[in-house]
């Protein structure tokens, strides 16, 4: 299992006869979910990074070099 696939929120299968066991959000969508929390909070800042690229696609893409970025930390 990658760095990128670990369960943000595991569970043990084995609380509930009535939840089916799921992974649910990987710890790098959690991360790139919280950055762009906040970098939408202030997205004034943000631009497309070239004319063919909307707002939303480079900030999307931030999000995620964002979450890379912590997940390259953790592991120090």
């Amino acid at each position: 299992m990658s760095d990128k696939d670990i369960p943000a929120f595991p569970t043990d299968s084995h609380e509930s006869p009535f939840v089916k066991s799921s992974s649910g959000m990987t710890l790098r969508d959690y991360f790139a979910a919280t950055a762009l929390q906040g970098m939408l909070a202030h997205s004034t800042r943000y631009r497309p990074r070239d004319r063919y690229q909307h707002w939303h696609d480079a900030i999307s893409q931030e999000a995620y070099e964002i979450a890379d970025s912590m997940l390259q930390e953790r592991r120090k």
